[in-house]
């Protein structure tokens, strides 16, 4: 089991009286939120606050439309947290909903009919129903089973169907939940498929704390003196085609299904109701009325498409320089309202583009050519929980959610999903706003990447503030590097050079980049909100950035790109987008003595919303950059998805940096004029940050790290090489600093004017 630290870890009751609190204080003013108006669909993954009674948070709930009711699954626990009728869950103040920071969890909208408290849906293999999570996890429901014990599998999508596999032990399971009103009967339903197995198990059915429980005398029926939706009811369970040997059992306020070792698969029925006792005969009748159960591998082979395509069209920039932004349209308007806000984007072998939206959808576009005049945009998934990154792999699409990484598979050529298969679902969720998952990388070798930052978490949880590799099976996570505030983006080089960029806050002073090294440590230590006075302790190394980025170019990092060699004047190098500025930058660096140095150049293109991902097609070799307004931004839209198009242009740009005793050398992608490269031209300025759990940092001088404000450094000669491409600039005293910015006028050897501007980092002085 992972290992927990609970220092300031949030009593259940005091998250989900927060939570409800600031959603019903802001629900009547975000009524008309952009996402207010979006159907999400028949299923959502999301955190679910249950109310009264049963008061509970489901950190990882899959929940499901059953017509006018709804069912709430646990992925961690594979329990059936509730059942309940008269809605769905309100989104209407959450992240997905509104343009601001959202308040939380999302509330089930309807009357609760029958729940279980957190803890397992199935028995161990001994037949106990202990948790074995920590003690404070385990009580507010947070933290996955081990998967020897259960493993949730993922879910089929059949039409307004979801049906659930998972394994129980080694045993595979596959289920169905309905919903049957017959008779004045709020019937829930879950159709259930089991493999044979040596093993004997036990599925938990409802629970009502202190209730007593009976069961009636054919052994079909199991009766709970009391419900969950109060008012003198009682829960009740029946099985419908029972299987032989199977038994329901009652004790005090808990209903259990116990099922013998079998030879042969299984399939059967639960029926679940909370109803006043004068409505058993009610309830069996309906029960003895439901039709057998069909065969759920025929729900296993995907359905017809449920959404129509959205056509929009896009325009190109003008070809005014080397590289241009054109705009792809996205498709606002669609007949579901769903807000479409960009967080991740990928490639196709053919150019299709997929990107994966905050509000949980992803969608397909095709007819990417160069006039961008007809794009055909198809809604491929949905109810996806805050996804952050998204790669394609042999054509398959795989999406970083905050729950997990999702395989979506199109079962029979639909254009849409069929299966929505867990890949990963290692980590913990811990229900807070901004405890989002990053970004979605791969290697050469097949390994997934992605981060998790530590700014929204206890200190200590579970796979938090750190950089997670998965391996191709999707069947280990490893933690390869620690110390993540807020890690927005990363990048992939052609030979696995992994990056990631971290966001200004408490123990970052500034935005940086860092060249990743396995088992590096980059900074955070915790959100003082969470550890208070109870600073834990700092580690005795950190791996120094790449490079810092002062707040005036990027004051929220957005990850990072390697353009192919042919990609015009900046092709080979690393590119850092920024989400905060809506800007991209160019990288140039070198790695002295095994430690990476050197900086960003800002580019003069302007991209419509705060961009944080960007993919190159292997179909036009043009880079495409996606993004959207959530949270602090200059961004002016929503959301956008741009290419940035070499026009095949020339251009004179800063493309390598080296530092040397007493010297600068700056690189250039084309030619300089001459008489342009004199002292004067030049200024330079050094500071340093403050490392410290305060918010961010100011400015101190190189010089005195104890005083406010920034140094002048004198260029004492600067010289250009014979090619017209390298100039120099000798420094007398050139030593490591945080944070440089080195700017200059300068001219191409064309005439063109070539405004300079670096800021950059030096860690290591080479030796001469």
């Amino acid at each position: 089991m992972p290992r927990y630290r609970l220092a300031g870890l949030l009593p259940l009751a005091l998250l989900l009286a927060g939570s409800a609190a600031s959603a019903h204080a802001a629900e009547a003013a975000h009524v008309d939120a952009p996402g207010a108006q979006m159907d999400f669909g028949d299923l959502m993954h999301y955190f679910v606050s249950i109310g009264e009674p049963s008061r509970q948070m489901v950190a990882k709930a899959i929940a499901i439309r059953l017509g006018d009711a709804a069912i709430c699954y646990d992925m961690e626990t594979m329990r059936v947290a509730a059942c309940w009728t008269g809605g769905f869950i309100d989104m209407g103040t959450t992240n997905v909903v509104r343009l601001v920071q959202g308040v939380g969890a999302a509330p089930i909208a309807g009357a609760l009919q029958v729940a279980t408290r957190p803890g397992p849906g199935w028995a161990d293999e001994h037949g106990s129903f202990a948790d074995p999570r920590p003690a404070g996890f385990a009580q507010q429901g947070f933290g996955k089973l081990p998967d020897s014990w259960v493993h949730y599998g993922g879910l089929y999508r059949h039409e307004h169907e979801s049906v659930l596999t998972y394994t129980v032990g080694p045993c595979a399971v596959r289920e169905l939940p309905g919903f049957q009103p017959a008779g004045g009967v709020a019937l829930f339903t879950r159709t259930i498929e089991m493999a044979s197995s040596a093993a004997a198990a036990r599925l938990l059915l409802a629970e009502v704390g202190g209730a007593v429980g009976s069961i009636s005398a054919a052994g079909t029926q199991a009766l709970l003196e009391g419900s969950v939706a109060g008012g003198g009811l009682v829960t009740v369970a029946a099985l419908s085609a029972l299987p032989p040997g199977a038994a329901l059992h009652a004790e005090t306020g808990r209903l259990v299904l116990e099922l013998p070792p079998r030879a042969a698969p299984i399939r059967f029925v639960v029926c679940l109701a909370s109803l006043p006792r004068s409505g058993l005969e009610a309830f069996a009748a309906a029960v003895a009325s439901l039709p057998p159960a069909g065969d759920l591998a025929l729900r296993c082979a995907g359905s017809a498409p449920r959404w129509p395509s959205v056509t929009t069209s896009g325009r190109k920039g003008e070809d005014r320089w080397a590289y241009t932004v054109d705009t792809l349209e996205l498709p606002k308007r669609n007949p579901w309202k769903s807000w479409i806000r960009p967080t991740g984007v990928d490639v196709f072998a053919d150019g299709r583009l997929a990107i994966c939206t905050l509000a949980g959808d992803v969608w397909v576009a095709s007819g990417v050519d160069d006039g961008l005049s007809a794009l055909v945009w198809k809604r491929y998934a949905s109810g996806l929980f805050e996804p952050m990154g998204l790669r394609i792999v042999k054509d398959v699409v795989y999406v970083l959610a905050r729950d997990q990484i999702v395989r979506l598979v199109d079962l029979n050529g639909s254009g849409e999903a069929g299966f929505y298969q867990s890949f990963n679902n290692d980590a913990t969720v811990w229900p807070k706003y901004n405890d989002f998952a990053f970004d979605l990388q791969t290697d050469r070798a097949g390994n997934f990447y992605y981060a998790r930052g530590g700014h929204g978490s206890p200190v200590g949880t579970s796979l938090h503030a750190c950089i997670v590799k998965v391996s191709p099976d999707g069947r280990t996570s490893t933690v390869i590097a620690n110390g993540l505030r807020a890690p927005n983006g990363m990048g992939m080089g052609p030979m696995d050079e992994l990056s990631i960029s971290d966001n200004q806050g408490n123990w970052i002073p500034s935005s940086r980049i860092n060249l990743v090294r396995p088992g590096g440590w980059y900074g955070f230590v915790g959100n003082p909100s969470f550890y208070g006075k109870a600073e834990p302790p700092l580690p005795a190394h950190q791996d120094a950035p790449l490079c810092w980025i002062p707040m005036s170019l990027d004051n929220s990092s957005g990850g990072e790109v390697w353009a192919p060699p042919a990609w015009g004047p900046l092709g080979g190098r690393m590119l850092h987008t920024s989400y905060g500025m809506s800007s991209l930058m160019a990288v140039i660096y070198e790695v002295v003595d095994g430690v990476p140095q050197g900086g960003v150049v800002p580019l003069p293109l302007h991209f419509s919303s705060g961009i944080m991902r960007g993919r190159f097609s292997p179909s036009d070799g043009q880079l495409y950059v996606c993004g959207l307004k959530g949270w602090q931004t200059n961004a002016g839209a929503d959301g956008c998805l741009e290419r940035v198009r070499w026009t095949r242009q020339a251009a004179c740009l800063p493309i390598a940096l080296n530092v040397t005793a007493g010297a600068l050398t700056i690189g250039f992608s084309a030619p300089l004029e001459r008489s342009s490269v004199v002292n004067d031209n030049f200024s330079i300025q050094a500071y340093g940050y403050r490392w410290s759990g305060a918010y961010g940092s100011d400015d101190y001088l190189a010089s005195d790290p104890k005083r406010k404000g920034r140094d002048t450094i004198e260029v004492q000669q600067a010289t250009l090489s014979p090619d017209g491409r390298t100039i120099t600039l000798h420094i007398a005293g050139l030593a490591p600093v945080m944070q440089m910015e080195i700017k200059g006028k300068l001219r191409g050897a064309d005439g063109t004017a070539v405004p300079l501007m670096i800021a950059n980092t030096i860690n290591v002085i080479p030796k001469p």
